[in-house]
């Protein structure tokens, strides 16, 4: 009798221990989430020693609550980091959505999280982004399309450009010049005689068709000086067209 409770115990200590291990909302996830919010040195320790179980699909909901609902920063960040590693694509919406966080470190872990779980969620994330209004986002987003010369992205970058928002249209057409592919042209070009612009921002869209060493850009700089003339009170814009062509 007492052998038969001796293994029982056994058993259900194995069982809770089980339990303790598992991925998910509690065991090492939790006390992991726990020292990084205390911002305890011993956060990286419990993570290298707990990743096997941490690092299954079963923590995906837990580290999604965490990086969306979660007060901390520091929380935010290491979710993303560890949703990444996961790669599961049920991840993508709160990754996505991390784009806009306040904090720049959860920014740049949403954004090498995204690209682990693959190419093309990226993309979509990205131009979810620059439909998002948020500038941190936006911005994000644009760098990361310009590395990937995305092609999809291009109306919703332009998009982006029309928007006339000071620094983030700039770099929205920026992005357009460093992509470089033909189908830029057109929007550059539409851009740059746009009198709903800032002059700046048409300044800049002509820059960018000089700076695309394409003929479709050549072609689209003489477009550019044909509309400029027709134009009033275009002068400087279109001394910087005839230069540049």
């Amino acid at each position: 009798m007492s052998r038969h409770i001796a293994i029982l115990t056994i058993l259900a200590a194995l069982s809770i221990f089980t339990v303790g291990c598992a991925g998910g909302s509690g065991g090492p996830l939790n006390t992991l989430m726990d020292q990084v919010r205390l911002d305890d040195p011993l956060a990286d320790r419990t993570y290298i020693q707990n990743q096997a179980v941490i690092e299954v699909p079963e923590s995906v909901p837990a580290l999604i609550e965490y990086l969306s609902n979660d007060e901390s920063p520091k929380v935010h960040a290491w979710a993303a980091l560890i949703l990444g590693r996961i790669g599961d694509p049920q991840a993508v919406p709160a990754l996505t959505a991390a784009l806009s966080n306040n904090d720049a470190d959860t920014r740049n872990r949403a954004v090498g999280a995204l690209s682990l779980i693959g190419e093309t969620e990226a993309e979509g994330a990205f131009i979810e982004a620059l439909r998002s209004g948020n500038r941190d986002a936006q911005i994000t987003a644009l760098v990361e399309l310009e590395k990937t010369l995305s092609i999809n992205a291009i109306p919703a970058i332009a998009d982006t450009a029309r928007a006339n928002d000071g620094m983030v249209s700039k770099n929205a057409i920026d992005t357009l010049g460093g992509i470089g592919d033909a189908s830029v042209t057109a929007p550059l070009v539409e851009l740059a005689l746009s009198t709903n612009l800032d002059d700046s921002l048409r300044r800049a869209a002509i820059m960018n068709l000089h700076r695309m060493t394409i003929p479709e850009a050549t072609a689209g700089l003489q477009e550019v000086i044909t509309g400029l003339v027709e134009q009033e009170g275009t002068d400087e814009l279109l001394q910087l067209a005839r230069d540049q062509g």
